[in-house]
C-alpha cells in the first residue's frame, strides 16, 4: 500500500496544503495522534473480524434451552443479533490483514473506511466490492452517501442493518 493511502492527500504536515509550517513539537504531537488512530483503526479491524468470526460460528446454533446461538452470543458481547449476523459477511470477504490494511487506508479527508462501509459492500462480487472501496476513498464517501450511491447505480440492496444505529459503531 502506498503511503499517500495510508494517511489520505493530507502528507505529513496537513498545516503545508495552506501554506504555513507547524513547530516541531506539534509535529511530533500529530504524528503520536496518527499512530495512535492507526492502532485503534487496528484493534476496529481486529474485533470486527472476531465478530465476524463468532457469527459464523453461531449460525444455525443452539444454546442450552432451545435459544438461537446468534441471539445469546449478541447479547453477550452487547450487541444487536442482527448486528452480530450481519458481521458473517465480513468472514466471509476478508481475512484479518485485508481488514487492518482497509481500515489504515484515508480519504482525502483522513477519514478512515468503516465496518459498516464494509458490511454494506460486503455483499456484492469482488470486483464491485472493490471497485466502490476505491471510490469511497477517492470521493470521501461517508456510509449515507454511499448507500445512496449504490441505490443510484442500481446495486443490489446490500444490507438494510446500517439504518440500526447500533449497526453503525460496534462497542464493548
Amino acid at each position: 500500500m502506498r503511503a499517500d493511502r495510508v494517511h489520505g492527500a493530507r502528507g505529513d504536515n496537513a498545516a503545508n496544503d495552506v501554506g504555513a509550517a507547524l513547530p516541531a513539537d506539534l509535529e511530533e504531537l500529530i504524528a503520536d495522534v496518527r499512530r495512535a488512530g492507526d492502532e485503534v483503526r487496528s484493534a476496529e479491524a481486529e474485533q470486527a473480524y472476531r465478530l465476524a468470526l463468532l457469527a459464523r460460528a453461531a449460525t444455525n446454533r443452539r444454546a442450552s434451552g432451545g435459544l438461537p446461538a446468534m441471539e445469546v452470543c449478541a447479547r453477550q458481547v452487547g450487541v444487536a443479533r442482527t448486528t452480530l449476523h450481519a458481521f458473517s459477511i465480513i468472514a466471509n470477504r476478508w481475512q484479518l490483514p485485508e481488514l487492518r490494511a482497509l481500515f489504515l487506508r484515508r480519504d482525502p479527508e483522513g477519514r478512515a473506511l468503516s465496518a459498516t462501509h464494509l458490511l454494506l459492500v460486503g455483499r456484492l462480487p469482488r470486483a464491485a466490492r472493490e471497485r466502490w472501496i476505491e471510490r469511497v476513498l477517492a470521493d470521501g464517501l461517508d456510509v449515507r452517501a454511499l448507500k445512496s450511491a449504490m441505490r443510484e447505480g442500481n446495486e443490489p440492496s446490500p444490507l438494510d442493518i446500517v439504518d440500526e444505529p447500533r449497526a453503525t459503531k460496534v462497542t464493548f
